[in-house]
Formats: C-alpha cells, structure tokens, sequence
C-alpha cells in the first residue's frame, strides 16, 4: 500500500499561490485516468492521476497534471449517478431531490421533497430499485425508483446525531445487500449504521471513530473466497470510511475490526472519498485544501473479484427496470508495473469533447510520505488476513437473531477501539520515546493577538489515568452529606472543545496532559495557535463559546479565560467538574457532588444560587435498598441564562429563577401523548429539541385500564407544563403554538372556568389604581397578551358553551381600547 499527498492538487482564494482553499468533493473517471475536485473557489479542477499516482511521472514535464479548469459552480451538496448511468439524482441546501434523464440532462425525470432539512448525501441501489438519501433532518430516506414513492424512512441511529456536518455521505454496497450510512451514533459512540435491504433494519455498526464520520464509501468491486462460487452468499465488500478525528478506516464486513487506520492523514475535516472502479486505488480529499492517493497492490486484495462478477451477483435479484435498459458494464482495467490503468479505445460514434492541456513551468511534486514514509502510523489487523478460517467472522454474513445481534455489536465495540489505537503517534515515533522538544513547549503565557504558529493535528486521544480525587457529597453550605455522587471523567493525553453557539470547526480549544499532572493548553483558529497557557494540574474537562473558553480542573478548580487569553477568573468548587457546557458569555456546570452553578463570566457573577441536582437523579418511589439509577443525559444552556438538565428517566428539569427551585418541564406522560406532537413549523425551538432528545429513550407506557377522562387530563397537563417551559426557555414561537392548542382543547371541552381564568390572566388588571403597582406585564417573550386573549376570544365566540363568557370579555377589552 503506498500513501500519496501531491502538493500540487489544490483550489486557491485570490491571487496568492498557495492561498489553499478546501476541497469538498472529488470523483475518479470511470477508466481511472482522471480526477475531478471542488472546492470553495467555486471551480471543478480535472487532473492527471498518472502523476499523482507515480511519483517518476510526476516530474516528467510531459505528463500534464491540470488537465482543464471549470468555473462558476454553486448550490449543490451531492450528486450521484444510477449504476446504468440512465439517471442523475441531485441534492442540496433546498431540501429537495431532483431526478434528471441522464442523457439528455433536460428532462427533470422526478423532483422528491419529503425530507425536512438539508440534504446532504445521496446513493443509488446498484441493482437499480431504490434510490437512498440522508438529510439534516436526521433521517435516510429510501425511494422507489418505478414509482418514486417513499418506501421507508430510517431514524432511529441518527436520532442523536450532531446537525454541524458539512456532509452526510451515504453509500450502497455493490452487491445491493445494504448501506453505510455516516453520521450516525450508537450512544455515544460515533458510528456509521449499517442499513439491511432486508425489511431496512440498522442494527450494526462500524465503530472506532473518535468523531463524527462524514462519508462512507464501498469500493465498486465484491471479494469472494478463494476456490468458492460466486454467489452472494460467498460475496463480501470493502468499505472505506473517513471522520471529522482527520483518519480514514477501511474495512471488510466479514471482519469486526479495520483492516487498516490511516490517523492524522489530514490537518481538517475530511469531506470525501472515492474508489476507482479497479478496486485498488482510493482518493480522499479535506477541508485543510490537500488529497491524498491510497494505492493497492493486487497482491495485497488476491480475493478481489472484476465487475463481470458483480453483475452476476446484481442479475440474481431478479429486477428489470422498466423505463430503461441497462447498458452492459466493462471489464476493469489491466495495471501495468506502475500501478496506472490502461484501458482499449472506446468506441463512440457521438461527439467528444477533447481536453487540451496547457503547458507550464516545470513543477516537480514529490510524493510525500506518510509518517516518514514506512507505514509505521498504518495500524493492521494483529490477526489473520480476512476470508481466515480461523476468524469466526470471516463466514459470510446470515441473518442474525435480537440476542446474537446485541453479541456482535458489543465484540465489534472491543475490536475496533483496540484496532483503532495507533502505535505511533503524530510524529511516526514509537509512543514513549522522546522526540525534540517543540519551541513552544516549555514557552511562557503568549497573547500577541496574532497566530503563534501551526496548529498542530489533533493524534490519537488516549486514557493517561484515573484522576487523583475523591468525591464526597456536600450541601450548597458546603456541610457533608449522603447522596448521589456523579462520575468524574478520566485523565486523557488530549481533550478538544469547539464553541458550541457557532460552527466553525476551526475555532477550538486543546488541553494536552501530562502524565505526571499538568497540562498544556493552546487556543486555537483557522489552523492558527493563537495563545496558550500552562495549568498546574490535569484538565477533566473543557467548555468553550465565541466568547469564553472554561477548564474544569482535577483539583475541583474551574479555570475561564477570554477569548483573548486573559484569565477572567479562577475558582475552587470543592469538587471537579462532572459535565459542563458554555454559550455565549455563560457557562452552565455540575459537579461530582451534584452541585449546579451558572456564571456570567464577563460580569464575573454567579447567575443563581448554587443549587443540589441530586434529588433529580434518584428515583423516589423506589425503595432505599433498590433504588434506581438516574444519570444525566445531557446538559444545556438557554441564551437567558436558564439551565436544563436532562436525565435518563427520562425528564428534563430547568431552573426556575422565580421560584429558586428546579422545575419540570418535560415527563414521560408527556412523551406518550399522542394527541399533542410539535408541528414542523416550531419542530426545531428548545422545547421540541428537549423532546426529540429523550423521545429515543424507550418508555415504560401504561396500557393498564385508564378511568374516564384520564386521557383528557393528561393532555391539559401536558399542555400546561410545555406553556411554563416556553416562558422559561424563552421560546415565543414555540409559547404562541402551544397556548393556542390549549385553547382549542378548553374550547373542545367545553370548559367555562378554566378558560375564563385563563383570558383573566392574558388581559391582565383592567383599572389602574395609583396606591397599587400594576401586577401583570403588558407583554410575554415580546407577544401582547391582550392581542393573544382576542385571538383566543374569537375562537371560543364559536362554541356554543363558551360564547356568552367570550363576549363579555371582549365587550370588556373594546371598553379599554375606546378609553385610550
């Protein structure tokens, strides 16, 4: 295998010779020969592979590397072509799909819009039926290509999935049997899904990524046992799959762990991967403005099969389609020594658009190596070869029960993370040894307000030890007490944050430990080290936003600085931190003693009172010797400062400021409601987010016999509660939707009191008197409540029941408006 990163390959901004720019996307010519890249300059660039590939050919002057430049590209995402090449299927930022005659390009064959966000990746069904894609919307769809109906929606690995991907690059296997899905999340773990064509179940995984995977790609061409027939039984694929923790993995799907890590083969994010159609020759392309060529030997895949083998295995599936006829696939190039495809002439009677290339200065680009070029930082499998008789996965995959499902995951779990762990690091030097010391390494506080130097790439983050503390439960007064204790996270080599409240992935923050207790942290944006400091102990964890960036301490300190690198403050909290989040100039914390705490970290006040969560986390109801566990899900941070706090129960509880007590805002009651779903109009408001977030808990629902009116009451209540939780998430367009569901519902009813006191409130004191401060705000998160109680009048003025109790209250409110 040889790994190759040609300088030469780049997109540019301006008139600056090596102003790199990312390259998002890139694709191989059919007969290998050429590559295509976008990137942020808005142009396609076509290159040579000969030269990229062969580093002698590289500096022959006669070998063309830019072949042709196209400009004036935007608003696409991803495109992908029917195996046939009959169709074209498009995605982008409007949230549709379009289906286009492949060869005409002018017939817009179907456009599909059932996907409520972006759409960032799109496959096509190799053997021709279905059409598959992913959105932001965290769902992948999979379409009908006779009809284009929708056959199913896929949700349940992406529920929790982060929204901050740039893509979401989905592919097919090309024996049909599944997709690999990206961006997905078993737990906490990052994952890519693997979605079954059989009855579309997602119940594996790859797994080993430190961060969100981005693309999957399988290589076009099937493996088959040595000596076995061809047959989809005996067939398995190679998958490649790139991450936002800047390594690629690739891997077979008979075998639980990677055949092979790449780590740290880009600086950024990597946006995307490519198979040459023979199999051996995989391309990657990044958002730090470089590719790279990853080249097989023959020798090293002596069980990969040619195409012709794959259409056997597709025709067995028995599907025609029946607006088109497939053409016949070639057979895959021959490879000469120097691992560059030469393919016969094709023979076309149409036009050719011949590519002429332009002759320029000499450039020699020499191939760069990866990790001082031995292939010390390529991790291969400890075992045997896949296909061995001796792996017990290597037997072609069958369908698996619930229980031998829930085994392989858990094996595959273990195997990965171990294959994941590099035996070198960053630098290609055995872990341990010593490596020359970098200059900034023993420098002292900096803040010159411009870049220190290169950011250095992230490396494999790995467990250091236990942290040297112990917990024990305190009060807000600080006496002793029995309680809930919260885990403290280990000490890792390397933590990362990114500000939370805005998506750039270049700004972040790195702690790196040391072994023997303190830590070094840098703040880092746009590939730059602006300032870094040198704390006394390890770092637990981090927060950070656009505007503060918090350490959570081994010694139970919290340490904040300015974005500039100024220290605002530095307090002790008695315990470390457990978990804490950050935005805008707020960060929300909770230690391991259960305590609560929200700073205004530039006016350097505590926003409220510390406060105990250790009652949100224990069961009540259960006895003392059986009490179950409730751990926190998640913590979240509202733009008012309130904080929220969701649990496993599941709930989610926010601090109420007026009543200095934590409050429910979301039950499981709430969950099972069925009569009271969120319209996508306010699907994305904190509430309905908090919702989402524990709707994929599984919930114990009571199908017991329910009294008369139980249903009704638990709506009203549901009801209630999402109206208090609005006002004190300080959501308004989520508050507006829900009062009038709560109208509507009184109005159903036909309850008098209740909406009577309800328009009471909204209208608020009718008279003014002088000796009495008036005691109700005009106005709630911006919405005249005197408005909303009109709007609510004339609905009831429809009811027969309430429609005397509606005119009295707004003969009373056009008695106010004449007074004025």
């Amino acid at each position: 295998m040889r790994v190759t990163k040609p300088a030469w390959v780049q997109h540019t901004v301006g008139e600056k010779k090596n102003s790199r720019c990312p390259i998002y996307s890139l694709s191989v010519h059919p007969d290998g020969t050429r590559l295509a890249t976008g990137g942020l300059d808005q142009k396609v660039k076509i290159w040579s592979t000969l030269p990229i590939l062969d580093e002698e050919a590289s500096e022959d002057e006669a070998n063309h590397k830019l072949l042709c430049t196209m400009t004036s590209h935007t608003d696409i995402i991803d495109i992908a072509w029917s195996r046939d090449d009959t169709m074209l299927a498009s995605v982008g930022l409007d949230s549709t799909i379009w289906i286009w005659d492949g060869r005409t390009f002018v017939e817009r064959i179907r456009k599909l819009d059932s996907h409520k966000g972006f759409v960032k990746g799109v496959t096509w069904d190799p053997v021709g039926n279905y059409l598959a894609t992913q959105s932001d919307d965290k769902t992948v769809k999979i379409w009908n290509t006779e009809d284009w109906s929708l056959v199913t929606s896929v949700e349940r690995p992406f529920e929790n999935s982060p929204s901050s991907t740039f893509f979401r690059r989905l592919s097919w296997s090309p024996d049909g049997a599944f997709i690999a899905a990206s961006n997905a999340m078993n737990g906490p773990v990052f994952v890519a899904a693997v979605i079954e064509r059989e009855g579309w179940t997602a119940d594996i995984s790859f797994v080993g990524h430190e961060n969100t995977i981005q693309v999957a790609a399988f290589n076009p061409c099937l493996f088959f046992q040595k000596g076995a027939e061809p047959t989809r039984l005996t067939a398995s694929c190679m998958l490649a799959l790139g991450a936002d923790d800047f390594s690629i993995s690739i891997w077979r799907n008979t075998v639980h762990k990677p055949l092979v890590v790449l780590h740290d083969i880009f600086g950024r994010n990597l946006m995307d991967l490519c198979w040459a159609n023979d199999g051996l020759h995989l391309y990657g392309c990044s958002e730090d403005g470089t590719i790279c060529a990853i080249a097989f030997d023959q020798s090293e895949f002596p069980e990969l099969a040619t195409p012709d083998k794959t259409q056997l295995i597709l025709d067995a599936y028995g599907y025609t389609p029946r607006r088109h006829n497939p053409r016949s696939l070639s057979a895959a190039p021959s490879l000469q020594s120097n691992g560059f495809a030469h393919l016969p002439s094709i023979q076309n009677p149409g036009h050719v658009n011949v590519l002429q290339p332009r002759k320029t200065k000499p450039n020699p680009a020499r191939r760069v190596g990866f990790a001082n070029s031995n292939g010390s930082s390529l991790r291969p499998l400890p075992s045997g070869r896949s296909g061995s008789s001796s792996d017990p996965f290597s037997a072609p995959i069958q369908p698996l029960a619930s229980s031998m499902v829930q085994s392989s995951t858990a094996r595959m779990f273990q195997d990965a993370h171990q294959a994941f762990k590099p035996t070198h690091d960053t630098y290609g030097s055995p872990r341990g040894a010593k490596r020359k010391t970098s200059l900034l390494d023993n420098a002292p506080f900096v803040n010159r307000g411009s870049p220190m130097g290169v950011s250095q790439p992230l490396g494999s983050v790995s467990e250091l030890r236990l942290p040297r503390t112990t917990v024990i439960g305190t009060s807000a007064s600080g006496t002793a007490q029995t309680g809930r204790t919260l885990p403290v996270p280990s000490v890792q080599n390397v933590l990362r944050a990114k500000a939370g409240d805005v998506h750039d992935e270049t700004l972040y923050v790195e702690a790196r430990n040391e072994v023997a207790g303190r830590c070094k942290v840098t703040y880092c944006q746009d590939g730059q080290d602006w300032w870094t400091d040198h704390v006394h102990c390890a770092v637990l964890g981090m927060a950070m936003s656009t505007r503060l960036c918090a350490l959570g301490l081994e010694d139970g300190g919290l340490k904040v600085y300015t974005p500039a690198g100024r220290q605002s403050f530095h307090v002790e909290l008695g315990a470390p931190v457990s978990q804490m989040v950050a935005i805008s100039n707020l960060v929300f914390l909770v230690t391991a003693d259960c305590q609560a705490r929200v700073y205004n970290v530039e006016s350097r006040k505590l926003l409220h009172p510390v406060s105990s969560i250790s009652h949100l986390l224990i069961d009540p109801l259960s006895s003392s010797s059986s009490a179950s566990t409730i751990d926190i899900l998640e913590l979240r941070l509202c733009p008012n400062g309130v904080p929220v706090v969701i649990t496993t129960s599941p709930a989610a509880y926010a601090f109420d400021p007026a009543l200095q007590s934590w409050t429910s805002i979301c039950a499981p009651t709430h969950l099972t409601s069925t009569r009271t779903s969120s319209p996508s109009n306010v699907s994305r408001g904190p509430l309905a987010d908090i919702e989402s977030r524990l709707s994929s808990i599984d919930i114990r629902r009571d199908n017991g016999e329910r009294p008369k009116g139980y249903d009704i009451s638990v709506e009203i209540n549901t009801l209630e509660t999402r109206i208090s939780a609005c006002v004190l998430l300080g959501s308004r367009e989520e508050y507006k939707w829900w009062i009038m569901r709560y109208a509507e519902v009184l109005v159903k009813e036909g309850y008098v009191g209740r909406m009577d006191e309800f328009v009471r409130d909204l209208v608020g004191p009718i008279y003014h008197r002088p000796d009495r401060k008036e005691e109700c705000e005009s106005t709630i998160l911006g919405l005249d409540k005197r408005e909303l109680a009109r709007e609510i009048l004339n609905m009831c003025a429809r009811s027969p029941t309430l429609r005397d109790m509606a005119q009295q209250w707004i003969n009373t409110l056009n008695a106010i408006d004449s007074e004025r």
